[in-house]
């Protein structure tokens, strides 16, 4: 190889002396305080990032880390149900679960910026109804549910199933209407109908999937 390439091993030293890997805990502000971005990816990778992130770190100061896969998996999730119709309620509803998890885990806030980042960036890719049906309805509303329920089960039914209703009527009018989906059925009782039934199946299979969790992960 050295004989078509004209590189000598001093040359390749240098090369790796001087090398550097962007998005490999990289600096890429001090103001107002030193932010760090990596794309590590796998458990070595972390592993790397956490001793960086301890050596690096003055006595005193707290490190705040943020990270972004729930959202890219849920995006994922949204453009296959974009892609193959018969899918786009299932893998709404698959969606929905990286906001729960998020809510459980990390609070309402970060679990907002993983239902308002992967609608974002589904819809501007895929304007289709997987994208729209999370936006609207399955993305909030592992945090509406989390806030009805602190009432008695009767106004927590119904709180929710307002919340639904108006989420619907919201998804067929942007779809109708702005988007020109054509998939759509419109503003029918059949529609509403089997609407609320699906809805009602879906509350009740997520209430069990959140007891199984906190059950199993939560002890």
């Amino acid at each position: 190889l050295m004989d078509r390439v004209p590189v000598t091993l001093d040359d390749i030293r240098t090369g790796l002396r001087q090398v550097r890997l962007t998005a490999r805990f990289e600096l890429i502000t001090t103001d107002p305080v030193p932010t760090v971005i990596d794309v590590g990816h796998n458990p070595q990778a972390a592993e790397v990032l956490l001793t960086n992130v301890v050596r690096s770190r003055r006595p005193g100061e707290h490190t705040i880390a943020v990270c972004g896969m729930l959202a890219a998996l849920t995006s994922v999730l949204l453009i296959l149900g974009s892609l193959v119709d018969v899918l786009d309620l299932s893998c709404a509803a698959a969606a929905s679960l990286a906001v729960v998890y998020a809510r459980i885990e990390y609070g309402a806030k970060w679990s907002a910026a993983v239902w308002l980042c992967a609608s974002a960036v589904s819809l501007l890719l895929f304007p289709r109804s997987a994208p729209l049906l999370f936006a609207l309805f399955a993305g909030p509303y592992p945090l509406f549910k989390a806030f009805a329920e602190r009432r008695s089960r009767v106004w927590s039914w119904v709180c929710k199933l307002a919340f639904f209703n108006l989420a619907l009527t919201a998804i067929l009018a942007v779809g109708l209407y702005l988007l020109g989906l054509e998939d759509f059925f419109g503003f029918t009782l059949v529609v509403y109908g089997a609407g609320n039934a699906l809805f009602v199946l879906y509350d009740v299979a997520l209430t069990r999937l959140i007891s199984v969790y906190y059950k199993r992960f939560r002890r």
